[in-house]
């Protein structure tokens, strides 16, 4: 992945939460938020709908939280990636 297109990294327990720019694809579905530790990819964060991506991501009490272009609020498992619906703001 291109330096140039992650948008915001956050270390925590030793793993980075890298967000990549969305413009940097043109997929429907751009899981833009991955886990890396080490060098290597742990997983990559889906989107809860198709079409759309994540554009912004923050850390609150050693937990993830994002939200997506089309409105959905969601925490991250740090440890597998998968998504929970938390709100939606559109």
């Amino acid at each position: 992945m291109e330096k140039s297109c992650q948008k915001k990294t956050v270390v925590l327990n030793n793993t980075a939460f890298i967000l990549i720019d969305p413009d940097c694809s043109t997929e429907a579905v751009f899981r833009n938020i991955i886990a890396e530790r080490g060098g290597e990819i742990i997983w990559e964060a889906e989107p809860p709908r198709s079409p759309d991506c994540f554009v912004d991501m923050e850390i609150i009490d050693q937990k993830i939280f994002a939200k997506t272009y089309s409105g959905y609020d969601v925490e991250v498992s740090q440890e597998d990636g998968q998504i929970a619906i938390i709100g939606f703001n559109k």
